[in-house]
């Protein structure tokens, strides 16, 4: 079947699998792109959108505040009204909410005043959602452990819960660069509310803490808001495993004999 599909077509089967996975089968899945993935490109706002648009996704992720431009209130509602004519959805989204992680930066305020702001800017931009992370691999270490991580960080949530409850926005909190496994991110939407907070799970991050990533879909997928899809590479070294972020399906480019 491989040597008769055309790259393209594996491509984007590929892609959607995983998403499809993710998805409660009474609703639609709709494909995007997370602007993470375009960040070299130092594009505005505007010309990011305009970029998706031409590529025929339907949702535009701003995983991080620098991406969308600022979380002023009249250029939020130009990002709004771009993405409205171009037939576009947004998603937005920050880093960490946990005021104890060495992610975390205090200058903007605690956590709990930069989860809101975030909040109001996604009730001014239409997003419903805000992608928010704990931390990274770090955290499991310094200052550690996790679990204390994870209770700061749902405290913080539970503090934020009416504010988000009245917007009707939930906070989509990411496996994010080894910070949490899936029963780890499970206890924490759990502990802090699962009416109001979910999952935004990257298939790229489960190997950072040495999990197989379907036992992290088997885990978090009733809880799934949104997900970044990516694969992985593996291989030995002296010091144990490396991985690498790939293109999505690349190794099965080159059992079926393409060039990648």
């Amino acid at each position: 079947m491989l040597n008769n599909m055309k790259r393209r077509e594996f491509l984007a089967i590929g892609a959607a699998m995983p998403v499809a996975m993710m998805a409660d089968t009474n609703q639609n899945v709709k494909l995007g792109i997370d602007l993470f993935s375009l960040r070299a490109q130092t594009w505005t706002p505007f010309e990011a959108l305009d970029y998706c648009a031409a590529r025929n996704v339907q949702v535009v992720h701003f995983s991080e505040i620098r991406f969308i431009g600022g979380l002023e209130a009249e250029h939020l509602r130009k990002v709004r009204e771009h993405a409205a004519k171009l037939g576009l959805e947004l998603e937005i989204g920050m880093r960490s909410i946990c005021p104890t992680s060495t992610m975390f930066d205090a200058k903007d305020g605690t956590a709990e005043e930069q989860l809101g702001r975030m909040i109001d800017a996604a009730d001014i931009v239409g997003s419903r959602i805000v992608r928010a992370v704990l931390g990274s691999v770090e955290d499991r270490v310094k200052p550690g452990p996790i679990e204390a991580r994870i209770e700061d960080t749902a405290r913080v949530l539970k503090n934020v819960r009416s504010k988000a409850t009245d917007k009707n926005i939930k906070i989509a909190i990411e496996n994010h660069a080894g910070d949490m496994q899936a029963r780890e991110l499970k206890t924490l939407v759990e502990g802090a509310g699962r009416d109001f907070v979910g999952v935004c799970l990257d298939s790229g991050n489960p190997l950072w803490t040495i999990e197989d990533p379907h036992l992290t879909l088997d885990v978090l997928h009733p809880y799934v808001l949104t997900s970044h899809v990516r694969d992985s590479a593996v291989w030995n070294v002296p010091q144990g495993a490396a991985v690498s972020w790939v293109v999505v399906g690349v190794d099965y480019f080159r059992a079926a004999g393409f060039a990648v």
